[in-house]
């Protein structure tokens, strides 16, 4: 060991010892930490102060007119696989389409009228690509905006969505 080096410290100063009491706390070992407070304070984070609400959507509803071709047109688009059952308009009026981070929930129950706006965009690594898959599939489009990546169109029932490459 050198002149200048400590007990329980390594030539460059570091201190071993630090990582146990970090596990410690980690593992709800000190006192007043436990794993349940780290939870809740994890849980706290999520949900906006006073009103309870988590910070993020849970599910998206969109009002189609016919489930069959909303849920073959949706799985096509999105490349999800689908419930056959729907297809033959065997189960109820709410179908989920299951998207990472959130739900898309396409319902048959109440007819809205869709808006002139886009209700949402979804994002694409490459929208030339995007587009060109929907002109080969017959979905309209009404805004081509490239040099700002960004692409409006409809599916079957009007309703306006967006494809954006960020």
């Amino acid at each position: 060991m050198g002149p200048f080096a400590k007990k329980n410290q390594n030539s460059d100063g570091y201190k071993p010892t630090a990582i146990p009491k970090a596990l410690k706390v980690i593992n709800g070992h000190k006192e007043g930490i436990t794993m349940e407070r780290l939870n809740n304070q994890a849980r706290t984070m999520t949900t906006q102060e006073g009103s309870g609400l988590e910070k993020r959507i849970g599910s998206i509803f969109i009002h189609v007119s016919d489930m069959k071709r909303a849920v073959e047109w949706y799985s096509r688009v999105l490349d999800l696989p689908f419930n056959d059952d729907y297809l033959e308009e065997r189960l109820s009026t709410v179908y989920t389409l299951h998207l990472e981070g959130t739900e898309i929930l396409l319902d048959s129950n109440h007819g809205a009228a869709p808006g002139p706006q886009p209700m949402m965009f979804f994002k694409t690594d490459d929208i030339r690509k995007t587009l060109q898959f929907m002109k080969e599939n017959g979905i309209v489009i009404h805004n081509e905006v490239l040099e700002n990546n960004i692409v409006i169109f409809e599916d079957p029932d009007g309703n306006r969505l967006m494809a954006i490459q960020m």
